[in-house]
């Protein structure tokens, strides 16, 4: 849903430099945030932020666009006492708007301008539930109407220059351990290992179950959070009071649990030990994973690299019981009947080597193999390609639909 008058093609030829005279050049202050955030014109995420802001909170957010202001000259500015422009700040900040340069001074704060962290940082504070008991339903209208169409998209525009995948599946550690292949683990696709490697780790609450039972859904595998930060966005998560505080035993149980029941784990493709977060995502609630699906997204442009294990099943221990192919989260495995009797079948192109699978096979006919080299994880994270020339953060009205019909996705 998105204002008549801001057609989308409007913005997306604009340079740099005219883009954001065009933000500020918006009749309010809402506006000019949703504009900023690449999505002019868009009322549903107008609603989310009339909901969330005062008048006044949109005021200050939106003097700290694109670079922090200190409070005092901030003040100045609006015409306001500097108290009030701090307290102003504080709660933007509590509410998931803005987000501090130096979170243990609160300076250099400014706005979060990407949808995706302003969902993770609104719904992911259960403060939040008492006062704005919609929110929930309000991000659910905007992202199955627009944000996850539009994520779709740009994953299906990048195919022109493929991305270095920026997350990696990270594969269920008994599923490693209890094959033939166990000498090849490296620490960096062992969850015993970063459970090790952290010195604090907090679980919040899962953001997308969250919206999904916030909007009356429900998660179909799991009733974990599984949302997992390490040191330092640990730390800062704990400022805000917002987690729990794991010890390693019952990080090690959550994960063991997480796999058990299908999540996948979402890591830092990289070997950098331990990465900032964790997220345990399963196809029905994760907002990015279920509009993938709905807009079938190649797998080499959804952001995300393979393990580098693949699961194998025995036809021979095989009991057919099906199991594994209901409840695998990439729907890789299918029943088909060899010599009169089913027999699981394990698709590796579907598969993304999660090792769920040969957790739940009682017969013990699924093992995990590792069928990829180490350098299939990148020492570093790999950098995304430049585009040939500035791009606005966002195409979207009359674009997006325009795009899915060119491609025959409508």
């Amino acid at each position: 849903m998105f204002d008549d008058s801001k057609s989308s093609t409007q913005w997306r030829d604009l340079s740099e430099a005219e883009w954001e005279k065009k933000v500020l050049a918006e009749p309010d202050d809402y506006a000019r945030i949703i504009a900023a955030s690449g999505y002019p014109g868009s009322l549903r995420f107008r609603r989310i932020l009339e909901y969330m802001l005062t008048p006044l909170q949109a005021k200050v957010c939106a003097r700290i666009i694109w670079a922090p202001i200190p409070p005092d000259l901030l003040a100045e500015t609006l015409g306001l006492d500097v108290d009030i422009v701090c307290k102003t700040l504080n709660d933007l900040h509590i509410k998931g708007l803005i987000h501090p340069r130096n979170f243990k001074t609160g300076e250099g704060y400014r706005y979060r301008l990407s949808t995706g962290k302003l969902h993770k940082s609104m719904l992911s504070n259960p403060k939040l539930d008492t006062y704005y008991p919609d929110l929930a339903k309000l991000w659910s209208d905007f992202i199955e109407n627009e944000e996850g169409e539009w994520q779709c998209i740009s994953r299906l525009i990048a195919s022109d220059q493929e991305q270095p995948p920026q997350r990696r599946i990270l594969p269920a550690w008994k599923s490693l351990d209890a094959g033939p292949d166990r000498d090849q683990i490296q620490p960096w696709e062992d969850q015993r290992a970063i459970a090790t490697a952290t010195e604090l780790c907090v679980e919040i609450p899962c953001p997308c179950r969250v919206q999904i039972e916030g909007s009356e859904g429900k998660c179909e595998r799991t009733k974990l959070d599984a949302c997992l930060l390490f040191d330092r966005e640990a730390e800062y998560s704990l400022s805000k009071g917002i987690g729990r505080k794991l010890s390693k035993n019952e990080l090690l149980t959550l994960m063991e649990k997480a796999s058990c029941d299908g999540m996948a784990g979402s890591y830092l493709n990289s070997r950098a030990m331990p990465a900032p977060t964790l997220c345990y995502c399963c196809d029905c609630c994760c907002h990015l994973w279920a509009a993938m699906k709905r807009h079938d997204v190649p797998q080499q442009h959804r952001g995300w690299a393979k393990s580098r294990w693949q699961p194998e099943a025995d036809a021979n221990v095989c009991d057919g019981c099906g199991v594994c192919a209901e409840k695998c989260p990439w729907q890789a495995i299918e029943m088909s009947d060899v010599n009169d009797k089913p027999i699981a079948v394990i698709d590796p192109d579907k598969c993304w080597g999660c090792g769920s699978c040969a957790l739940w096979c009682q017969p013990e006919a699924i093992v995990i193999r590792c069928v990829r080299p180490e350098d299939w994880v990148p020492e570093k994270l790999p950098n995304l390609h430049p585009p040939k020339q500035w791009m606005p953060p966002r195409i979207v009205g009359a674009t997006i639909e325009g795009y899915l019909q060119m491609k025959g996705r409508l």
